[in-house]
């Protein structure tokens, strides 16, 4: 509910004598091993600036408002979403995101405590048993970020709250491939951080390579707490490239350092982003 209000308090907050705002439409398409996974997103977004400032701290504050669409063998999902920056090293996001799970792929599959055995097996042998249903996901999520030479730096914080009519008790959420309450909303901890040194090149080439790190905890679940960090890898391509903008191929590989099924085991990523104008 906190989410819902700050959402309807930012899209209030657009200006509305304002030029009219920036479009943008991104799509993503990836993939990953251990834990095995597809998914497309879209994304159309409208920014209005709230400075014409050239100071590098305010020369990106903006609200900006938009939809992210994700589609997955397992699940599609569309979030509606404002967010504000009243500077450029800081921005804060609110949202709700419904989800509607096509009950094939190992969701949703149903167990009946959250201590109970979810790894690829168990939910494999389940399969069968896996049915549709819908649920809804509320968050935050605060955004830093920083620049020091050739070095950036960023970290978000999601803060959510997931309430899914799931089969049993309990039920595997294959976004956050972790266990889930059916019987109340649940309150998850999402981080991200990022370190990477950047590299320009001609007609809009960069190449951004760092470390990535990720952690997540579901409250009043720590033994099904997931950490893991790794190198990553961000190639853009031009500013225009194949008839789209700014054409990018993002890979990591990562080291599970906490998992309740993975630890100190490998997983890796590799995904496509562009603009469609």
């Amino acid at each position: 509910m906190k989410s819902a209000w700050a959402l309807t308090l930012l899209l209030c907050a657009a200006p509305a004598a304002a030029e009219p705002p920036r479009r943008t439409l991104t799509d993503t398409f990836g993939g990953s091993v251990n834990n095995l996974g597809l998914q497309q997103s879209l994304e159309a977004a409208w920014s209005w600036p709230l400075s014409d400032s050239r100071n590098p701290l305010l020369a990106d504050a903006h609200l900006a408002v938009g939809l992210t669409n994700h589609v997955s063998p397992a699940y599609v999902r569309l979030a509606g979403w404002a967010a504000w920056a009243p500077l450029s090293v800081i921005e804060l996001r609110a949202g709700v995101e419904p989800v509607y799970y096509f009950g094939v792929v190992g969701s949703l599959i149903g167990f009946p405590s959250q201590r109970a055995a979810f790894d690829e097996d168990a939910r494999r042998a389940l399969r069968a048993q896996a049915v549709s249903g819908t649920g809804v996901r509320f968050f935050v999520a605060p955004t830093v970020r920083a620049r020091l030479g050739r070095v950036v730096a960023s970290g978000t914080l999601h803060l959510e709250r997931w309430d899914v009519n799931g089969p049993n008790a309990f039920f595997y959420e294959p976004l956050r491939d972790t266990l889930l309450d059916s019987t109340r909303a649940n309150t998850v901890w999402h981080t991200s951080a990022a370190v990477l040194w950047e590299r320009d090149g001609h007609g809009g080439r960069k190449l951004r390579a760092g470390v990535h790190h990720e952690f997540m905890r579901v409250r009043d679940a720590r033994w099904n707490d997931m950490q893991r960090l790794g190198p990553l890898v961000v190639w853009t391509l031009g500013e225009r490239r194949f008839g789209v903008a700014h054409p990018a191929v993002l890979a990591s590989v990562y080291y599970y350092l906490e998992d309740p099924y993975k630890r100190h085991e490998p997983g890796a990523s590799v995904g496509v982003r562009f603009g469609l104008r």
